[in-house]
Order: structure tokens, then C-alpha cells, then sequence
């Protein structure tokens, strides 16, 4: 069997870390050793996750080095600043348990301090320790190609800087963008800031061998910064990890699923009163619908579905293992999608909407039309509008599937190794 070839792996999100923003690293590492690579991961060793979810390591082959670096993070200042407690963890974006939709001061001077003084990303300070970390595990390993995953950006300017320092070839991977994310603007930015976060952002596009995004818009909204080449890898599901004999929804239950983190965007007032008026209409449904929430539950979304009469019909699971929370999917009628409806998220391509199709469930989508999700939705044959689905016909609905053995985590990853190898190629030449 052939030596598998080194590459350096830099992200913030690894196990134990849980939630959305690990699985594309997580299934890369895995998959990797099967396409000649091994991967040599860069993460840290004290990161302030969302979420924490043991059961990922089990995915990490035996081919994989991790090395792991103190990052010091100013979130334990923003926890003593706000009065949260030390163990409370935070949510990601602007997602809170709190009820209340308004900010104190105190929260609006900490997201002031944040997109000011902590460029581009709180987890800046991870250059301290991260770039001369990275510089050893090259000259160890005899790495010739690194590869950065974000968010958060920081991580771009930590490869960058590996990358110059040892003269090896470098490709950037976006899983969302930088400027152009929904919630940029809530960063309360000075001008120069501003100007900052732009200028990090150009260097990163023009300075890296390779470009990868998620999505065909993040492609054409980056393709106007840099003439870099720029691949599209979307996220996708693991085909291996899927339930041999899932549980099924009961009978006499509607069940809509959705599971992941509960961003509070502007559609979700539409998405419950969609769900009142089905009870509305169909009265039996006041009993039989069930909305079973699994993730980071935003408290102003919870709100919303009360206001709406839907507590009856919530079940509220809290963040699940992502084994757990795949098992959950599988036991439902239907599953919920909700992309935020403002303008910029045409291009979000979320990760669990491919984990959605291989579950074969309809999927309710809310979000935008059109849109890089929507447009998916409609290639694979399970595209439907929320607000225009008859629910007495979800148990009985059978979506396509048109083309979703293109979305194995195996098969984009194998796509990942040709971008490598030819980035090594392109550099040795």
C-alpha cells in the first residue's frame, strides 16, 4: 500500500467539539486515508464549543495526528461581563436561551468589543500559539500542502502564515463566507473595522493556492474578489453512518422534525403560524401534530411558538449526539428546514439539509425562493414550500431522491484529495 501523503489540517472545530460546524473537518479526516492522505490536524486544546459530543471521536481513523494548542479565549471576559454563568455554553451566532429579544448594554458593548477589537474572529489570539505549532508539524511530517477550514476566519490567517513560512501550497475551505454572512451586520463595525475584516478577507482569496466553498453563490460572490480557481464542495451526509433498521414515526402521530441550532431568523413567526393554521384547519392535528425541536433552542424562536398556541405540540430534546440526532430524523414524518428569508442567504447551503435527504423524508422548506437550497431541493425531487403543503399528505408522500449519492461525505471527499494533490503538483512545478 502506498505511504499516504501528510497535509495539514487547521480547525477550530474538532471532537470533542459537537454541533454542525465539526462534521465537514470530522468526515474529511475520516475519509481522507482511503484517497492517500493523512491527515495531520491542528486544533485546540481549551476551545469554548456550543456543544460537546464524545461520540464523534469514534469517526477519527487511526492514520490521524492531532496536536492540540492552548488558544487564549476572551469568551470567559464576555461570561463575567454579561453575568453568564462559567459552565453556561454559548450558542453560535446570535442564538440565546433568553427570551428576551433586546439587548442589554452590556451585550451591545460586548458585540461592539467583538467586531472592533477581535479581527476577524474572538478566536484571533489562536495565532499566539497556532502558527508556531503549525510550522513544527511541517518540518516533522514533511507536509507540502495545508489546508484551513472556517469559520471562524482566523484560521485562514493562521495557514496563511504556515504557508509562508514553509513554502508549501494552501487551500481554504469556507464552509460560510466572511463579510457577506447574514448576521455581519449586527457587528456594530467601525469604519476602519470594516475596512479591516474586507482587507483580511481579499488577502485570504488572493493569497491562497486554492479556493473551496459550499455553495455555487459563495462561488460567484467570491469570484468578483479573487481570480484564484474556486471549487465547490458542498456539505453531505455519511452514508455509513446511517441506521440499518430505523425507528419509525408513530401512526398516530404527525411528527415534523428539525435538528440543529435555532438561528433567530425572520421567518420563524411564518413557519408557526403555518403550523396554527394546519391545526386550525384540521382540528384533529391539536393533538396529533408533534414538533420535536433537537439543538440549541434560540429562546425569542421559543416564543414565538407559544404566542402561536404551539406548546402543546413542541418537544423540546436539547442538543442530541449526532448519532442520537440522526436516529430522531429517521423517526419522523417530516422534516423542517428553515434558511433565513433576509436578502444575502440565497447562497446558505446548510449542512443538515443533506443529512435531510438521506433520511428520504419530505422536507418543509421555508427560506429562500430562489436560492441555492431551493434549487437543490428541486434537483433531487423533495422541494416543498412550507406554506403550501396539504399535511394529510406528508404520510404518504415518497420525495425522489434524484441524485443524492453524489452527497456521500466518501465521494466529496475524494474530491477534496484531487484538489490536494493538485495544489502539491501545481506547487512542486
Amino acid at each position: 500500500m502506498p505511504e499516504l501523503k501528510p497535509v495539514l489540517i487547521v480547525s477550530y472545530y474538532f471532537p470533542p467539539a459537537g454541533g454542525p460546524g465539526v462534521q465537514r473537518v470530522l468526515k474529511f479526516c475520516k475519509f481522507l486515508p482511503q484517497f492517500g492522505f493523512r491527515p495531520i490536524v491542528l486544533t485546540v486544546e481549551n476551545g469554548e464549543f456550543p456543544a460537546e459530543d464524545s461520540s464523534l471521536f469514534k469517526d477519527i481513523p487511526p492514520e490521524t495526528v492531532i496536536h492540540r494548542t492552548f488558544i487564549p479565549e476572551p469568551y470567559f471576559i464576555y461570561k463575567k461581563f454579561t453575568g453568564m454563568k462559567k459552565s453556561e455554553k454559548f450558542g453560535v451566532a446570535f442564538v440565546k436561551k433568553d427570551a428576551n429579544t433586546k439587548e442589554s448594554w452590556r451585550e451591545k458593548l460586548a458585540v461592539w468589543t467583538r467586531g472592533n477589537f477581535f479581527i476577524p474572529d474572538a478566536r484571533v489570539w489562536w495565532r499566539l500559539t497556532a502558527v508556531s505549532a503549525g510550522k513544527r508539524l511541517v518540518k516533522k511530517y514533511g507536509i507540502e500542502v495545508v489546508f484551513s477550514s472556517g469559520p471562524p476566519h482566523s484560521v485562514h490567517l493562521i495557514a496563511n502564515s504556515i504557508r509562508k513560512s514553509a513554502g508549501i501550497s494552501w487551500v481554504a475551505d469556507f464552509r460560510d463566507p466572511w463579510t457577506g454572512i447574514d448576521y455581519y451586520a449586527k457587528l456594530r463595525l467601525s469604519r476602519f473595522a470594516d475596512w479591516l475584516h474586507h482587507h483580511f478577507e481579499k488577502t485570504v482569496l488572493t493569497e491562497a493556492d486554492q479556493i473551496i466553498v459550499v455553495s455555487d453563490s459563495m462561488k460567484r460572490d467570491f469570484g468578483k474578489i479573487t481570480s484564484k480557481p474556486i471549487s465547490v464542495i458542498p456539505n453531505g451526509f455519511d452514508a455509513e453512518e446511517l441506521p440499518a433498521n430505523p425507528i419509525l414515526p408513530p401512526d398516530a402521530k404527525l411528527v415534523v422534525s428539525y435538528i440543529g441550532n435555532m438561528y433567530p431568523v425572520s421567518n420563524w413567526n411564518s413557519v408557526f403560524s403555518t403550523f396554527r393554521n394546519w391545526i386550525e384547519k384540521y382540528p384533529e392535528l391539536k393533538t396529533q401534530l408533534e414538533l420535536k425541536f433537537a439543538g440549541n433552542e434560540d429562546g425569542s424562536v421559543m416564543s414565538l411558538a407559544i404566542e402561536n398556541g404551539l406548546e402543546p405540540n413542541l418537544n423540546l430534546l436539547g442538543y442530541l449526539p449526532h448519532d442520537k440526532a440522526l436516529d430522531e430524523l429517521f423517526a419522523s414524518t417530516a422534516v423542517l428546514l428553515v434558511i433565513n428569508m433576509d436578502p444575502g442567504n440565497e447562497h446558505v447551503l446548510t449542512g443538515k439539509l443533506f443529512e435531510y435527504l438521506s433520511t428520504g423524508k419530505p422536507i418543509l422548506f421555508s427560506g429562500p425562493i430562489p436560492g441555492d437550497a431551493w434549487t437543490l431541493l428541486e434537483k433531487a425531487g423533495n422541494a416543498n414550500q412550507l406554506e403550501n403543503v396539504n399535511p394529510l399528505d406528508l404520510k404518504t408522500m415518497k420525495p425522489e431522491q434524484r441524485g443524492i449519492d453524489s452527497f456521500t461525505r466518501k465521494k466529496l471527499t475524494e474530491e477534496l484529495a484531487k484538489l490536494l494533490t493538485q495544489s502539491i503538483e501545481q506547487k512542486r512545478n
